[in-house]
């Protein structure tokens, strides 16, 4: 049986592969727009995985998440900053899931949260 699709789940797919994309050719661009997209990388990627959390929950977006890390992971093409900056863009949407579902839980962590 397949898990049930998520648009949450198909929208951070895909910004992570843009999101890939752009570390790839962040050492083309001159020095403003290098700052800019990395900006938005930075930001984009962990957002999309704590909306996807709410909708798809966590495991969802850890998968996802694994399943983007594992491509290319065999590409040395890119630099030692560029493969620093992907770990640190994957870790903090990973972070971003996981923040969404401790926030579910009371502080003692006995009873979910309802919304």
């Amino acid at each position: 049986m397949h898990a049930p699709a998520y648009p949450a789940i198909d929208r951070l797919r895909c910004e992570l592969v843009t999101a890939r994309q752009g570390v790839r050719e962040l050492a083309d661009l001159d020095r403003p727009t290098r700052d800019r997209v990395e900006a938005e990388i930075r930001s984009a990627v962990p957002d999309l995985a704590g909306r996807a959390s709410r909708e798809a929950g966590r495991e969802a977006v850890v998968a996802e998440v694994r399943r983007s890390a594992s491509e290319g992971a065999d590409d040395d093409t890119d630099s030692g900053a560029a493969w620093a900056l992907w770990a640190e863009v994957l870790a903090t949407a990973l972070e971003a899931a996981a923040a969404v579902e401790a926030a579910r839980t009371d502080v003692a962590g006995r009873l979910p949260v309802t919304t």
